[in-house]
């Protein structure tokens, strides 16, 4: 079984379990973690390592954790609009408290998950574009002066390109620059999977951001996503 972590609007997310529906696929909304079924128990941890206890209702039905073979989440935090479910007065305080639940639950499970969360976001570092640039630089990648990200191929006349990591497989046309660029950003992130965009030509390829939020809807990513869950593939940052 996969599981994807999304809001209850992800068509994304819908049109990928049903490509990959042989997997098990299984969407998973801040509405079904509302159901009962769901741990996380923490025994121990004074003198000895603590051990955790999870427990997972999906589908109405409890699932053995050995089950679910990789994660793959879309939801960056627990927001408001996704517990309409919730009394409006009682939703900042389940909002916040589920956000924590699923931290702890996604840090605790055995399985792969993409991408892991941290503290501020549900799939990796909540790093802002100034952020970026700054590890960008560290790593010697030069970097763009006009740092906006745009949907379109060109930009003041020069091509972009989107390079993606997951695991050990680059994803997308790219130099060699731009690959051993892209595994060094995922490397210093410790992240599996990321999205990275480059602007210019062959001679004078400039860094400009990068997203850590899995993308759904370009099938060689998908399955890249797939095998790396299931065992298929190495990882950088495992």
């Amino acid at each position: 079984m996969l599981v994807v972590l999304c809001n209850r609007t992800d068509r994304a997310a819908r049109a990928f379990a049903k490509r990959f529906e042989a997997h098990d696929v299984r969407l998973l909304t801040c509405e079904k973690i509302s159901r009962a079924g769901w741990t996380v128990a923490v025994h121990g941890g004074l003198d000895s390592r603590p051990q955790v206890d999870l427990a997972a209702a999906i589908g109405n039905e409890p699932v053995s954790i050995e089950r679910i073979e990789g994660v793959i989440t879309r939801l960056s935090h627990v927001g408001e609009e996704e517990l309409h479910h919730i009394a409006a007065e009682d939703r900042p305080y389940v909002a916040a408290e589920m956000h924590a639940f699923l931290f702890a639950f996604l840090q605790a499970l055995p399985c792969r998950v993409v991408n892991p969360p941290s503290l501020a976001c549900l799939y990796g570092p909540n790093l802002r574009a100034i952020q970026w640039r700054r590890y960008a630089r560290e790593l010697q990648i030069p970097v763009a002066e006009n740092f906006a990200v745009t949907t379109s191929p060109t930009v003041a006349g020069l091509p972009e390109v989107d390079v993606t990591i997951v695991g050990e497989r680059i994803v997308g046309t790219a130099s060699e620059r731009m690959r051993h660029w892209t595994r060094q950003l995922a490397l210093a992130c410790a992240l599996p999977y990321l999205r990275v965009r480059y602007r210019g030509h062959s001679d004078d390829v400039r860094f400009v951001g990068a997203d850590t939020c899995p993308c759904l809807d370009a099938g060689e990513i998908d399955f890249a996503l797939v095998q790396w869950l299931i065992g298929e593939g190495g990882c950088v940052a495992c």
